[in-house]
């Protein structure tokens, strides 16, 4: 679930077994287009911006930006897609 802190876009992710949950803080503005979903069958989270572009974190023990590879660009840009219906 997303919150905002500061005008800034911050995602709670929590575990439903554990029922820890760990906040991202993206960097994207509340203000501008964006849009975040899960990467296929995965532990990564892909976000697209349209003031700051596309991110990506996966969890270990916490959460960390990943390189966004081409697969997840193309994915990202479907989010966008889906943001302007």
């Amino acid at each position: 679930m997303p919150e905002i802190v500061d005008s800034i876009v911050y995602l709670n992710v929590c575990e439903t077994q554990s029922e820890k949950c760990d906040l991202i803080r993206t960097g994207a503005s509340h203000v501008h287009y964006w849009g975040v979903d899960w990467f296929k069958e995965s532990n990564i989270i892909i976000l697209y911006s349209s003031d700051i572009g596309i991110y990506a974190w996966a969890e270990s023990d916490s959460w960390n930006k990943v390189e966004v590879t081409q697969e997840m660009n193309n994915y990202a840009n479907k989010i966008y897609e889906e943001l302007k219906k």
